[in-house]
């Protein structure tokens, strides 16, 4: 019972943070197209510090589900030096970056959410890495489907990749 309550908070957190990953590239993407006054780099860069604030957050996310599991589900331990939310904070960054120091280490059940935390941030960071490349090497645009100005139906954009195709890769109502 205990594993698969493990795996269910896991899961909520990997979906809050999915969930934070898609509006926070889209927006973040959407407000860089909307920056045409600024350099390419200096939109890059904002693209950049938004996303890793983003991770950030995803992060605190993981940390909080780690103080959740511990603390209040006895779903595991951290052993090592493990005093506040600064800690578990600590150790979920160096879980999501998969750097894997080995000051703190999991124990019981939530072996399984470090685990599946590790796996989480390397895809999430190779999708704002990927969304850092389209803008820097000039292959993706975001483009408006629909006309600004038209009554009673919602904006919707595509991101296109202007290198190979003309599909879109990403379609969304704003």
């Amino acid at each position: 019972m205990t594993l698969t309550l493990t795996i269910m908070l896991a899961m909520l957190v990997v979906l809050l943070t999915l969930v934070l990953q898609y509006e926070t590239m889209f927006y973040a993407w959407k407000l860089s197209d909307q920056m045409t006054f600024m350099p390419t780099q200096a939109r890059v860069m904002v693209l950049v510090l938004i996303n890793i604030l983003a991770h950030f957050v995803h992060i605190a996310f993981f940390a909080g589900a780690y103080l959740l599991a511990v603390k209040q589900f006895g779903l595991g331990s951290l052993v090592g030096e493990v005093d506040s939310f600064l800690d578990y904070y600590y150790f979920s960054t160096v879980t999501y970056v998969s750097l894997g120091y080995g000051d703190i280490i999991p124990k019981g059940n939530i072996r399984i959410m470090a685990s599946i935390e590790g796996v989480t941030g390397l895809i999430l960071i190779g999708c704002s890495v990927s969304l850092i490349f389209l803008l820097w090497s000039g292959t993706g645009v975001m483009i408006r489907n629909t006309p600004p100005n038209d009554p009673g139906t919602r904006p919707q954009y595509r991101l296109r990749n202007c290198a190979k195709t003309n599909k879109p890769l990403v379609t969304r109502n704003s």
